[in-house]
């Protein structure tokens, strides 16, 4: 089975608070889906992908939570900084902007009032050396009894996750510099797997705040295991191993 992991441009509600403040003090750059690994515009962005931003209010609160709902009468530019590369800066409202930059090199968010700079912030561009799975995977447990239904959701660690018939595994793909650090960015991501065991499917991204996952469900009968392949749109590609089990989880749901 094939399917196209495809980034859903809707404008329902920022769902992050990672981010940063501008260079002034007077805008805060926030991602509007939060990241494993990243938390920050310090990690370059991944060349070729897109970047949710929203305008908001500077924090003032240790966890990063936004003041006020955001700044719906700023703009955003994005500009080179000592090269001639280009950018791509798609408005979609509430102060919400999806960014693209087309070059390696170093960038200048501007948030303006008008013709007037009110701040800005630094962010880098550069190719990704590879992609791979965040830490993290998060499983969903659904078991029925009778007439009541009982969910469970679980954060696990990758080598914890064994994929049960009644289980949902939703994994997060990050593009990777050469160190293997995770890099900022959502990517255009194509998965396929060898036999026909698994649904593959896209998140939502507004519903879930999982940028770049994977949701990985059993519709088979299963083995020990499933291979997942997954190939970002420049051909970066990862083959993905998950233990599997063909019985159901019986979670405790008191």
């Amino acid at each position: 089975m094939r399917t196209t992991l495809l980034l859903a441009v809707v404008t329902l509600c920022a769902c992050g608070s990672d981010g940063a403040n501008g260079e002034f003090g007077k805008v805060r750059f926030s991602m509007v889906f939060d990241a494993q690994e990243v938390s920050d515009f310090k990690p370059p962005i991944a060349l070729g992908s897109s970047l949710l931003i929203k305008l908001e209010e500077p924090s003032t609160f240790p966890a990063g939570e936004a003041k006020e709902p955001g700044f719906p009468e700023l703009t955003l530019d994005v500009k080179p900084v000592g090269h001639k590369g280009g950018a791509k800066v798609l408005p979609l409202g509430f102060a919400q902007y999806a960014i693209q930059l087309d070059s390696e090199g170093d960038y200048q968010l501007v948030a303006k009032e008008k013709d007037v700079v009110l701040d800005s912030l630094s962010v880098k561009s550069a190719k990704a050396d590879h992609i791979r799975l965040s830490p993290k995977a998060n499983v969903t447990t659904s078991v029925r009894n009778g007439t009541q239904t009982c969910v469970r959701a679980d954060s696990l660690n990758l080598n914890d996750v064994l994929l049960r018939r009644n289980q949902t595994a939703t994994f997060e793909v990050t593009a990777a510099d050469k160190d293997d650090k995770a890099m900022l960015g959502l990517l255009g991501l194509t998965a396929s797997e060898d036999g026909d065991l698994l649904e593959l499917d896209t998140t939502w991204l507004f519903e879930t705040g999982t940028p770049n996952g994977l949701v990985v469900k059993p519709k088979g009968t299963l083995t020990e295991k499933a291979i997942v392949h997954v190939t970002e749109a420049s051909g970066m590609k990862i083959d993905v191993e998950i233990k599997t089990a063909n019985e159901d989880a019986t979670p405790s749901c008191n």
